[in-house]
């Protein structure tokens, strides 16, 4: 479901979506999630569902723990490029945010502490050595409900949020197979640079 990108991003991701550029995240060390105000909203899939896209909180553990365990195996391959499982170790990672560096949010149904987790994605902030700030960017979204919007929602939500705290790029990896996640960065309109390297595209989205 996550991915590291040197210890600090990880989310789950729509089949190979957006997936965090390895180095040059900032080195604070990542701090339990506060009880800071809540970002979330209601949105409504194109089948008539109805999801939280909100922030990830401390009662979401055992909702995302449930969400890695579901993953399938080409779900894992093409978010972390590998097969493996995902450990207790890394989902205690992913509940542990650095607040002034990083946005985590998820698309929720119901209600904790029986809700489904059934998408996120998270950023972290760049060292960088220009005047514009960037973060490296990540998403996933749970098998059975891709093809219903939720990238888009979470896309969007979080380009919202990151702009409005500064961010002027957000920097990722997709696969080049990964047609779905590449559609919802070229529908968002925003000014994107793509950069094939083999089965890779390396993404600057600016915000500004």
């Amino acid at each position: 479901m996550l991915k590291e990108m040197n210890q600090k991003t990880d989310c789950m991701q729509q089949r190979g979506g957006l997936q965090a550029l390895p180095g040059g995240p900032r080195t604070n060390l990542a701090m339990p999630i506060s009880d800071a105000p809540r970002i979330e909203s209601n949105v409504t899939l194109k089948n008539g569902l109805v999801v939280t896209i909100r922030d990830l909180r401390t009662d979401d553990r055992d909702a995302i723990a449930r969400a890695v365990a579901g993953l399938e195996a080409e779900t894992i391959y093409t978010r972390l490029f590998g097969y493996r499982r995902i450990t207790a170790t890394e989902i205690d990672r992913i509940m542990r945010v650095d607040a002034a560096h990083e946005l985590a949010f998820v698309a929720a149904i119901g209600t904790p502490p029986t809700h489904q987790i059934i998408g996120s994605c998270r950023s972290v902030e760049l060292e960088t050595k220009s005047s514009r700030r960037a973060a490296e960017a990540a998403f996933v979204v749970e098998e059975d409900y891709q093809g219903l919007g939720i990238a888009g929602r979470l896309f969007d939500h979080l380009v919202h949020v990151a702009r409005s705290r500064g961010i002027a790029d957000l920097r990722g990896d997709v696969l080049a197979s990964n047609q779905s996640m590449l559609r919802v960065v070229r529908r968002s309109g925003l000014p994107t640079r793509f950069r094939h390297d083999g089965a890779t595209v390396h993404l600057i989205i600016s915000l500004t």
